[in-house]
């Protein structure tokens, strides 16, 4: 009956016209927008099925009240999704979009394995393409090549990670069901992260493909998973994306899918070799390292012991960026100039800037979850803090008394 019911949903859906600079692109009979409003669908659907059809389809879900509402996959204004069809001319067996699957509670891509187009890609490559917007997807699907949703892979657990890589040595406490190993890994495709904006044509990483790194590289940390290893990015040189953004500026279909597939030979790296690029290129400048320590600090309720190494080696390089790019350009200033006073007020600036930087709530907060300790408050700051202050407070008098020596 599921399919049947998939078959419906799309006769009341039509294929999608890709955006702006990729709008030369024939549409796609598989990437799909729904047609009506989410009312009016299970309104159609509920005339040629019953409640408890729609809620074995996952079409419904029951809610902890009894009620019935609309799957999150299916719902919301403008409603796109990939069909999912084991041959070219089949019926769907799954429609999947950036709020995960319909057939199923996986990450879609656990599954996509199953699509033809996986299929017919695999005998000469083993990659699914992992995109981080539906305009992505619909492009990425239009160029020909396998792709996915982003959905769910970055808050899965160890069991499914096992799961992904096929490793059966890692059951981690599941039932047959729920650790036998996800299609994409019985087919051996290896996860390509899609690592820029396509329908954009902007070639920047999207902040959800450093949340799911992120993830991956703690998973391999507690679990010994060789995920590093099964999962790329893909992100084109600046000579590899010229080349593609080029041929779609020339409006040419043939030649921007050859542009990409020589980009997809050539340009995936390991997700390790990934983590050390954003770091050489995110700690470049202070404000860059400032950045990534505070997102680093707002992720660590969720790391567990390793908070503490990488929060440490954030604030490390935080500090050192910190003197590069503010301290030392004050030093050498203070060291150029002919004036001793002029010399000692600039010596005590910079002095100043580093207590100020020290005693800064990011920094501070960062010191107290490395440590694990807790503060001791009078008046609301902690003692270390009071101390702190009273060092900038003694620094601003020595600038004051400099000052009035002028």
């Amino acid at each position: 009956m599921t399919p049947a019911i998939f078959q419906s949903i799309e006769r009341l859906s039509s294929p999608v016209h890709p955006k702006e600079a990729w709008s030369f692109l024939p549409p796609s009979r598989s990437f799909r927008r729904l047609s009506i409003s989410n009312f009016q669908l299970v309104e159609q659907l509920r005339r040629l099925f019953s409640d408890d059809e729609l809620v074995a389809a996952r079409v419904l879900v029951r809610q902890s009240n009894g009620g019935l509402a609309l799957n999150n996959v299916l719902g919301g204004d403008v409603v796109c999704g990939l069909f999912v069809r084991d041959t070219r001319d089949g019926i769907p067996v799954d429609i999947v979009n950036q709020r995960g699957s319909l057939a199923t509670s996986d990450p879609p891509a656990f599954n996509m394995a199953r699509d033809h187009f996986a299929a017919d890609w695999r005998r000469d490559n083993r990659m699914m393409f992992v995109t981080f917007s539906g305009d992505d997807l619909a492009v990425m699907r239009l160029l020909g090549f396998p792709c996915a949703p982003s959905a769910g892979l970055a808050t899965m657990n160890g069991r499914q990670f096992a799961r992904l890589l096929g490793d059966s040595r890692h059951s981690l406490g599941g039932t047959a069901d729920n650790t036998r190993p996800a299609a994409i890994a019985t087919a051996d495709l290896r996860l390509v992260l899609v690592g820029w904006h396509v329908a954009e044509l902007r070639n920047e990483p999207p902040d959800e493909l450093r949340a799911i790194v992120a993830h991956i590289q703690d998973a391999d940390a507690v679990y010994a998973l060789p995920a590093l290893d099964r999962v790329a990015v893909w992100r084109p040189s600046g000579h590899h994306f010229d080349r593609i953004a080029t041929a779609v500026r020339f409006r040419d279909r043939r030649a921007a899918q050859e542009m990409v597939r020589q980009s997809i030979h050539r340009c995936p790296q390991s997700v390790r070799s990934f983590i050390h690029a954003e770091r050489r290129e995110s700690d470049a400048t202070y404000l860059a390292a400032h950045e990534r320590l505070r997102r680093e600090l707002a992720r660590a309720p969720t790391m567990g012991s390793l908070a503490s190494t990488e929060l440490r080696s954030r604030l490390e390089r935080t500090r050192q960026t910190f003197e590069q790019d503010v301290i030392a350009p004050m030093m050498r200033d203070a060291l150029a100039a002919d004036n001793p006073t002029d010399r000692a007020l600039q010596i005590a600036a910079a002095e100043l800037a580093r207590q100020a930087h020290e005693s800064s709530p990011l920094i501070r907060s960062t010191a107290d979850v490395i440590t694990g300790g807790r503060r001791s408050c009078t008046n609301g700051s902690s003692i270390d803090e009071l101390k702190e202050h009273l060092r900038i407070v003694d620094t601003l008098i020595k600038v004051a008394r400099q000052t009035r020596q002028i």
